[in-house]
């Protein structure tokens, strides 16, 4: 009798009945028992690997949504300073040519118009040092992610 298993071929003397004798069987159903008790285990692995696989992926995808996310942000904040930048410019060209600077010295509004612009200017800034922190944190997680989890 051969016998084909994960290990290789094995070959029994005698007929089936010894065998069955030598494997401890009563017979050819209580084989096919312990294959299949025994194989439902691999598959409950393969199972539950392919949903730990999946649910590594889905978490990977929601990292990089976030990131892109944070990196748009980032980007809005970044044009949203160089606006105040530039206006805060051209307040102070102004203040820098003689003759306009007579007309806002008395002009108390702009004086709180320029205040004004600067700490929006400083509130901006604080803000997107902030986000590329947090964007930095992203990334970093998803680099140990793609380190770790591969």
């Amino acid at each position: 009798v051969f016998e084909f298993n994960e290990y290789g071929i094995q070959i029994y003397p005698g007929d089936i009945n010894a065998y069955l004798q030598n494997r401890q069987l009563k017979d050819f159903r209580q084989l096919e028992q312990e294959k299949t008790t025994t194989d439902q285990p691999d598959h409950q692995e393969e199972a539950s690997s392919k949903q730990q696989q999946k649910a590594q992926f889905e978490e990977k995808k929601n990292l990089e949504k976030v990131i892109r996310k944070q990196e748009n942000h980032v980007k809005k904040l970044e044009r949203s300073i160089e606006s105040i930048e530039k206006e805060l410019t051209t307040m102070e060209d102004q203040l820098q040519n003689p003759g306009q600077y007579k007309m806002d010295v008395n002009d108390p509004s702009f004086y709180k118009s320029y205040n004004g612009k600067k700490e929006e200017l400083a509130n901006a800034e604080k803000d997107w040092e902030k986000a590329v922190e947090a964007l930095d944190q992203y990334k970093s997680e998803i680099e140990a992610y793609k380190v770790g989890k591969t």
